[in-house]
């Protein structure tokens, strides 16, 4: 039974994680496009490119391309635009960003974020741009091993856990100074 439970849980896992991270990043990129294009950014092709690219980054993100062009773009006397670009992009695309990461990593597999983002960091520092997809597949079985192992070990029968009266725990513990 737990052979099939982890043959199964793998290939979803993997779906999830291959197709779900490019997919979020395809997306980030795509809003940040427009704004792009709404402001007159330099280039906008190339820094839609780029901001999906970093937006598999986790924390700094696609915040790695549009800070340096929105703040460009005040340095070259586009107040107005450069300050729109920042706040765009802080809204549009971040939010993009949260909706399309849980809903659709949570709707493929259920994978916890917290998976993902950890996954992301530590697959990077083991494999490099590879770490990007292969640190969540890693994360995800982690947990599924410890899930099948506490399934297998641990006893039939559901233990309960019994706590002490709330009277015997104020004569345990003194916490008067």
């Amino acid at each position: 039974a737990n052979i099939t439970l982890i043959g199964e849980k793998f290939r979803k896992l993997v779906v999830a994680n291959a197709v779900g991270i490019p997919v979020v990043a395809l997306g980030q990129g795509l809003v940040a496009l427009i704004g792009y294009f709404i402001f007159g950014a330099p280039s906008p092709m190339l820094l839609f490119a780029l901001t999906a690219i970093a937006s598999m980054i986790p924390i700094v993100g696609a915040a790695i391309v549009y800070v340096p062009v929105g703040i460009f773009m005040i340095a070259e006397g586009n107040t107005g635009s450069g300050i729109g670009v920042l706040i765009y992009s802080l809204i549009a695309v971040g939010l993009t960003d949260n909706v399309l990461r849980f809903t659709l990593l949570k709707k493929l597999e259920n994978i916890h974020p917290l998976n993902t983002v950890f996954g992301i960091i530590m697959g990077m520092n083991l494999f490099g741009f590879m770490g990007l997809i292969f640190g969540p597949i890693l994360v995800s079985m982690t947990v599924l091993l410890i899930q099948v192992y506490r399934d297998e070990f641990s006893g039939e029968e559901e233990t309960e856990i019994i706590m002490p009266e709330p009277k015997e725990i104020e004569k345990k513990i003194d916490l008067t100074i």
